[in-house]
């Protein structure tokens, strides 16, 4: 039940409960399965006492309108998205609007969201588009600027997904593309000359794409680290 119930957000910093099988459990199993989800949250206390689980079992069952968010004890916080719960423990997950730099080559972990991102420069081969997905993708080295730096969302932030035919707002961005209100300040953002290059784990932008006359390529890939 807890594989299928339980998943994850921004690298291990974040857990999901599904709605479904979390209420087609017996009660006493839904109280189990949430006691060990906040026991996985990173830096966590001990699981929340019996009035804790028994409010976050109703509002799990209840369902909800997206963003509704829930407070409890040990500063676990919980919003409904969609059809899933999301939990997290306030002041675990990183958002600074600090720029840190990208080798490249190189690698540069987000310890806070248990994630790495990583550059590396390679000539254009046949094939190269099947094997690009969220977690890897692909830019004109030539068009991405030698340095590169990763950051998080700030107000104001444009970006031209691929395929768009202007910028938007990156906010405007999210919402389009579902990302849950709790995750969104997380997101890391590659940046390059001032411009998005990569809402990791979604999409590069417009300007940066691979081109017919492009001869040398920027990979970027993200996967979750051991930290």
């Amino acid at each position: 039940l807890a594989k299928q119930a339980v998943g994850q957000e921004v690298g291990r910093s974040m857990l999901a409960i599904r709605r479904l099988p979390f209420v087609a459990a017996p009660l006493a199993m839904q109280r189990r399965l949430l006691r060990y989800t906040i026991d996985r949250l990173p830096r966590s206390e001990p699981a929340g006492g019996f009035q804790d689980i028994e409010t976050l079992v109703r509002f799990t069952g209840s369902g909800g309108r997206v963003g509704r968010r829930l407070t409890l004890a040990g500063q676990v916080m919980a919003e409904w998205h969609n059809d899933a719960v999301l939990l997290w423990k306030a002041g675990t997950l990183p958002s600074t609007s600090r720029s840190m730099p990208l080798p490249v080559p190189g690698l540069l972990t987000l310890k806070g969201l248990s994630l790495s991102v990583a550059a590396k420069t390679l000539a254009l081969k046949e094939g190269w588009r099947s094997l690009a997905g969220p977690r890897r993708v692909f830019a004109c080295l030539e068009t991405a600027a030698p340095s590169l730096s990763i950051r998080f969302p700030r107000p104001g932030d444009r970006f031209q997904p691929l395929g768009a035919a202007g910028s938007q707002k990156l906010q405007d961005f999210f919402v389009n593309n579902k990302v849950p209100r709790a995750v969104r300040p997380h997101v890391p953002l590659v940046v390059s000359r001032g411009q998005i290059l990569w809402v990791v784990g979604y999409r590069i932008g417009e300007p940066f794409k691979v081109r017919a006359d492009t001869r040398r390529v920027l990979e970027l890939t993200c996967s979750e680290s051991d930290w």
